[in-house]
């Protein structure tokens, strides 16, 4: 199935939503952990290097929906201190 605003509007207005949330926070805190460990962990300003590339607007796109738009920073384990090179990349070069 592919994610469209209206499969995404679905699946916000499911009513077992509540239920899903856990698993679906653990599920995305270990993507956010890949984004932090392996793809923010070199010295570079960028994911691909030192110039933004496409996987820096994609990934960009998915931490502010998530992280922003649907309030998932705002939960406990997925602040500044949990993921600081994630939240430094993003605020630092897309601007929160």
């Amino acid at each position: 199935m592919a994610l469209t605003y209206s499969t995404t509007k679905a699946i916000l207005r499911r009513p077992d939503l509540a239920q899903l949330r856990p698993s679906a926070l653990g599920a995305f805190r270990r993507t956010l952990s890949i984004v932090e460990d392996e793809f923010l962990a070199g010295e570079h300003p960028y994911i691909a290097g030192e110039k933004i590339g496409l996987s820096d607007v994609y990934v960009a796109f998915v931490v502010r929906w998530a992280l922003v738009s649907i309030g998932v920073g705002q939960e406990k384990g997925f602040g500044k201190d949990d993921f600081p090179r994630l939240w430094t990349w993003y605020v630092c070069r897309f601007l929160l």
